[in-house]
């Protein structure tokens, strides 16, 4: 990536990989952001060595000027207690990693979400979605290339991407 610096450790107890903890540095000039992540294997859990990590990125973080922390965690449906999204929209379930950021000080500010089609079932509710679809796409048409660019999207493209860093929401900060 030309837009970020990625950083990352694997972390260890008794010779064996418990995880991974990783850091990624905007290279934008003056920002004030790093995201963090850390991994940690099932088996490893709720031993401290989420804590201990994140601590550690926290302080690569400061080395490298940083103030604004991100994390992100993935998550699965499940029953139980959820935290909610400070913004009011979505929640996650309260896991391992919720728990160890909640500790931490971190707050929930918002919930991407990722929805999936399961092409191994009956597709019967699938036709009223896309009729639905293409009726409020009218007006617009679907154009595709594989890089580079074509000349003649290079400027639409390059304001989207621009766009997309500057639109998209990032909860409080």
């Amino acid at each position: 990536s030309t837009d970020e610096e990625p950083h990352g450790w694997i972390l260890r107890t008794d010779g064996r990989v418990a995880g991974r903890a990783m850091m990624y540095l905007p290279l934008e000039e003056g920002s004030q952001r790093v995201q963090v992540r850390v991994e940690i294997l099932p088996e490893f859990r709720r031993r401290g060595i989420g804590t201990i990590a994140l601590a550690f990125l926290e302080d690569r973080a400061r080395e490298h000027g940083r103030g604004i922390l991100q994390a992100w965690t993935e998550h699965t449906p499940r029953s139980g207690a959820v935290l909610p999204a400070r913004t009011g929209f979505g929640e996650v379930p309260r896991d391992a990693a919720v728990e160890m950021l909640t500790r931490a000080g971190y707050a929930l500010e918002q919930v991407y979400r990722i929805s999936t089609l399961d092409l191994t079932q009956p597709l019967d509710a699938i036709e009223p979605l896309r009729a639905q679809a293409l009726a409020a796409a009218r007006g617009y048409r679907y154009v595709s290339w594989m890089a580079p660019t074509p000349d003649e999207w290079i400027d639409d493209y390059a304001w989207m991407k621009s766009r997309m860093s500057t639109d998209a929401p990032s909860g409080d900060t």
